[in-house]
C-alpha cells in the first residue's frame, strides 16, 4: 500500500457501504497517510486489471495489533481476496511482534461476522468508548 493509494481506496470504501466512517475525508487521508506510514509492513492492497479492490491496514502499536479498513469490492467478493488479505495482515503484524490482534465491527454491518468466524476471530465482550478530535 502506497499513500497515493488513498483516494482510490477512499472510493472503494464509499462504494462498499457501511464499514467506514466517511464523515471526513480529509481526516480519512491524514489518518491513513499515518497507518501507512508507521505500519508499511503491515498495510495491503489487491489490484485487479490495474483497479483497487481490497485493502487492509495492519496496525501494532507494541501490544496490540488491530485491523482496520478491510474492504473487498462488492465484484470481487466471495473470491477468497477478503481471507488472503486478513492472513497477509495476520503475518505481517505477528512477525513485528504482535501477539492478540483485534477489529471492531460497526452495528450495521454485522453481516461480516461469519466471514470473521472462519478466518479463526471470535466475539469478545466489551465495550469500545470513543473521543474524537
Amino acid at each position: 500500500m502506497k499513500q497515493s493509494d488513498f483516494k482510490e481506496m477512499y472510493t472503494l470504501w464509499e462504494k462498499i457501504g457501511p464499514a467506514v466512517n466517511l464523515a471526513s475525508i480529509n481526516r480519512e487521508e491524514k489518518e491513513v497517510i499515518a497507518m501507512i506510514r508507521l505500519n508499511k509492513n503491515s498495510c495491503f492492497v489487491v489490484v485487479e486489471n490495474g483497479k483497487i479492490v481490497g485493502t487492509v491496514f495492519g496496525v501494532f502499536n507494541g501490544r496490540r495489533a488491530w485491523m482496520y479498513h478491510l474492504a473487498v469490492d462488492s465484484m470481487y467478493q466471495n473470491k477468497g481476496i477478503g481471507s488472503v488479505l486478513v492472513k497477509k495482515a495476520e503475518k505481517a503484524l505477528v512477525k513485528a511482534g504482535a501477539t492478540k490482534i483485534r477489529l471492531w465491527v460497526a452495528e450495521s454491518n454485522t453481516q461480516v461476522i461469519a466471514f470473521y468466524a472462519k478466518q479463526g476471530y471470535k466475539k469478545i465482550p466489551s465495550t469500545i468508548l470513543g473521543k474524537d478530535f
